[in-house]
């Protein structure tokens, strides 16, 4: 589907929303997500199905967590009108608790925070669909060019700027006056 689309002299940039896009915990982590919730199938790298089974409460399965892990952090969602994810609770008894935890072994705990915000941040994009993709289209009969895979609206953040900037760079022979009045078109 797309999200955007505009033309700049001979070229046609269209912005796409990726709906073939990777769960990104199926990439190399540095953390490990325990998460549990009745209506969303959220990841859980730990292989237990229910902690129910196991635990009686979370406090109780994070006490046993901790006797296997160097960094143990609860993780709570928000859920209205999109999924929110934070190491942090949201305070709202009604759309928001806790679902889990974020767990690892390496690293110091300021770099296991660092690494499980940006994890969950990642997720949290694709949990609600906001993966991105661009087309570049000549009007000739050239090859266009494309890049998937871009996580979150902010598409500074994201990467997809400096990837469609290189791509009219090199493959479309573009100048830089040229790349920023067409990166300048984006939402």
């Amino acid at each position: 589907m797309k999200d955007q689309s505009f033309t700049h002299g001979d070229l046609t940039i269209e912005i796409h929303y990726d709906d073939c896009i990777d769960n990104p915990r199926y990439n190399e982590n540095q953390t490990q997500f325990i998460m549990f919730h009745k209506t969303y199938k959220l990841p859980n790298e730990s292989g237990i199905e229910n902690y129910h089974e196991f635990f009686n409460s979370f406090s109780q399965m994070q006490i046993d967590l901790q006797s296997k892990f160097k960094h143990v952090n609860p993780v709570y969602m928000y859920n209205h009108s999109g999924l929110a994810f934070s190491l942090k609770s949201f305070h709202d008894q009604w759309d928001s608790g806790q679902i889990g935890f974020i767990v690892s072994n390496e690293g110091t705990s300021e770099e296991f925070l660092k690494n499980a915000e940006s994890e969950l941040i990642t997720y949290g994009y694709y949990a609600n669909g906001e993966c991105f993709g661009y087309c570049v289209y000549p009007s000739e009969d050239e090859d266009s060019e494309s890049q998937w895979g871009f996580y979150g609206y902010d598409h500074y953040k994201s990467g997809l700027v400096e990837s469609l900037s290189e791509t009219l760079r090199f493959a479309f022979e573009q100048n830089e006056e040229t790349i920023q009045s067409i990166i300048s078109k984006l939402k």
